[in-house]
């Protein structure tokens, strides 16, 4: 073989198993409808249910203003949301992923 040493394997270094996922929909990815600073609410990795809020877009020239609660449209897991704090309207906010069904994975 072209590797030397025993073969280790997730299990074997008490790992769970791959997690196979994948964001196709446009409602996997929600962006900013307009401009502010984004807080965001929820770790990347976690598994989240539809309407769980994940963030908020908060109006620093309209303090008065409620802040924009940016909601999940689906259960799944968060595989991104915004690193820096100002935003412009259209940035990206966050990424939801979706496992990918057994079948599916056979076909690999």
């Amino acid at each position: 073989g072209l590797l030397e040493g025993e073969e280790q394997t997730r299990e074997s270094l008490g790992l769970p198993p791959t997690r196979w996922i994948e964001a196709l929909g446009s409602d996997d990815y929600l962006f900013a409808p307009e401009s502010g600073m984004y807080e965001s609410l929820v770790d990347v990795g976690v598994d989240v249910e539809a309407g769980q809020p994940l963030g908020a877009l908060h109006f620093p020239e309209r303090p008065d203003r409620d802040p924009y609660i940016v909601e999940a449209a689906s259960a799944g897991v968060l595989i991104a949301h915004r690193g820096p704090a100002i935003t412009a309207q259209g940035d990206l906010l966050v990424c939801l992923a979706h496992d990918v069904a057994p079948d599916v994975i056979a076909t690999f």
